[in-house]
């Protein structure tokens, strides 16, 4: 059966003109491939038995044949902006008071494609020149 014209999935009735999304929050924290998924460790991405480091596996470009041909792209620019940032910056989260209040990474609207919730940031120049320049 052609993909395009399949109405049946493992069972489960797909009807014609149906959009397909698939559950990019689920995929990116599978526990197979990402294990302990709720703890920052960049360090993970360094090891060679975790599937995907520095490789074109993250979902977020879309994947198979219709993959974006701009990733490179899109991740060379964000890398080289956190880069600067961290670079120039001491960055904390504060309250409205500006004391400093821990970050929940969970903090995100309901929304089908969802975003973080709005926070604050204070970001301290390292030294004179660094903030200056950027």
């Amino acid at each position: 059966m052609d993909p395009l014209d399949c109405n049946r999935d493992s069972g489960y009735l797909i009807p014609a003109g149906t959009t397909v999304m698939g559950n990019l929050w689920a995929m990116h924290r599978n526990p197979r491939d990402y294990p302990s998924p709720d703890e920052v460790r960049p360090e993970r991405f360094l090891d060679e038995r975790v599937p995907n480091p520095g490789k074109r596996g993250i979902f977020t470009f879309g994947w198979g044949r219709r993959v974006c041909s701009g990733q490179p792209l899109a991740e060379q620019g964000i890398f080289f902006t956190i880069v600067e940032l961290l670079w120039a910056f001491r960055m904390r989260s504060i309250d409205d008071e500006g004391n400093d209040k821990p970050l929940n990474v969970f903090d995100f609207n309901d929304a089908s494609a969802p975003r973080p919730l709005p926070f604050k940031v204070e970001f301290t120049p390292l030294n004179n020149s660094s903030g200056r320049r950027l």
